[in-house]
């Protein structure tokens, strides 16, 4: 008797298990041939699935860098040449039915767009340093391949000046790309759903201060769903810094729901943290300084789950991307990872399972 006992326990256990991890499986739908959404966390105490849904997907790329380094400009294979021979829509192809297919899309614009002959902007020993510039136009690569906010909050839309930062907002307003930096958030509205999107730089806690100024605005408590996609942290290393996640989370503490990281050129892996997420960074993602940069990286998708009008839920989704498959007849083109064993390491890796995204 002590026997059934013990089994018939046993069996409710499981039975208790199986139910917990079928109730927490995100049940998002995604693109076909395209990863299912993880992590469902509700917003609300308890989310009827019962009830009808709808979704938001807004998604995220890093650095996207439209320009070539301007020692190079006039260089036949440079990006600024190539350009001008394949047009705009060459570059975001492989992943504009990604960015045509979502809600919204975000991005880093990390050159300027100028059609003058600006004069460098002084940043000390040329040696160690780079000034990226293109021609107007380029900002088309954005327009046509569906990406509506670019943030232009980096260490390089001001390598031209403030002539430069200037022109590089012009460029972006004809072309009817939203940009985002320290002095303007973005406001967009997707399904009756109100959402906000600060950019910034941050190098250092003193940066902080126009995002947090932004999270406690009347603006920003009006959203139904902020996000603050900034620029910062150091260059090349493969885990984030102590006090970039600090900051990071005290950044969610004060009511970002979503934050975003560039700059570093490599990815770094994500967290949740007190309902919110975190994503250290993205890396490149288009990269014209370069033929050969670091080509792991990913498109990052936060999926919100609406019913009656308000946010349940919010998962995400990654599609693991290289900057470049060809350095020669396609350069300078992403697209999304076919080979199973590398998606599955830079998925690995963003969850932090291992020290690199690389096979």
């Amino acid at each position: 008797m002590r026997r059934v006992r013990q089994y018939t326990k046993i069996c409710v256990l499981l039975l208790l298990c199986t139910l917990l991890f079928v109730g927490c499986t995100t049940q998002t739908a995604s693109l076909p041939g395209l990863p299912q959404a993880r992590g469902m966390t509700p917003l609300i105490k308890e989310v009827p699935l019962d009830k009808p849904s709808e979704e938001i997907v807004i998604s995220f790329v890093g650095d996207l860098n439209m320009a070539a380094e301007v020692r190079y400009e006039t260089w036949g294979a440079c990006f600024n040449e190539f350009a001008k021979r394949v047009g705009p829509a060459y570059f975001l192809q492989n992943v504009a039915p990604v960015f045509q297919s979502d809600d919204l899309t975000v991005g880093d614009v990390e050159n300027v767009f100028s059609d003058s002959g600006l004069a460098r902007a002084d940043k000390g020993d040329e040696a160690y340093a780079y000034w990226y510039r293109s021609g107007s136009e380029n900002a088309q690569i954005l327009s046509v391949s569906g990406i509506e906010i670019g943030s232009i909050a980096n260490n390089h839309t001001m390598d031209f000046g403030v002539q430069g930062y200037e022109d590089t907002k012009a460029a972006l307003d004809a072309v009817g790309v939203m940009w985002g930096d320290e002095t303007r958030a973005c406001y967009v509205e997707r399904k009756g759903i109100r959402i906000g999107v600060f950019c910034s730089k941050l190098f250092g806690s003193g940066q902080l201060t126009p995002i947090l100024e932004w999270l406690e605005s009347e603006e920003a408590r009006a959203c139904d769903y902020r996000i603050v996609y900034f620029h910062g942290g150091t260059e090349r290393i493969y885990q984030p810094e102590a006090s970039k996640q600090q900051m990071c989370r005290r950044l969610i503490d004060q009511g970002a729901q979503l934050v975003i990281g560039s700059h570093p050129h490599v990815l770094q892996p994500m967290e949740e943290y007190n309902g919110g997420y975190i994503v250290y960074s993205l890396g490149n993602f288009l990269f014209g300084g370069s033929r050969t940069c670091e080509n792991e990286t990913v498109i990052y998708q936060q999926i919100l789950t609406l019913q009656e009008g308000k946010i349940v839920a919010q998962s995400y989704r990654m599609i693991p991307c290289n900057c470049y498959t060809d350095t020669v007849d396609t350069p300078y083109q992403p697209a999304i990872v076919t080979d199973e064993a590398q998606k599955q390491r830079i998925i690995d890796y963003m969850h932090g399972r291992c020290d690199s995204p690389m096979l």
